[in-house]
């Protein structure tokens, strides 16, 4: 199988998008890590001016302080 998941530059607001298509792509947990992290590590095919860079690992921030997602997260604890 391979990477579903991507991180395509957006050089309009010089940030990723990190982008899990299907249900095959999501990111799960083995720990509480869902509950409490604050930052993840989410290994993607990095898309950079449409060329793809391979697998690449990005740190990515999951949650505020507060433990509260950003509004353009979904993230659920099973």
């Amino acid at each position: 199988m391979e990477m579903q998941t991507t991180a395509t530059f957006d050089a309009a607001s010089d940030e990723f998008v990190v982008h899990s298509p299907t249900v095959l792509s999501q990111k799960y947990w083995i720990t509480n890590g869902a509950i409490h992290a604050k930052w993840a590590v989410v290994f993607c095919q990095l898309l950079i001016g449409g060329a793809n860079h391979g697998v690449h690992g990005l740190l990515v921030r999951i949650r505020e302080e507060a433990r509260l997602t950003g509004p353009a997260q979904r993230n659920r604890a099973r």
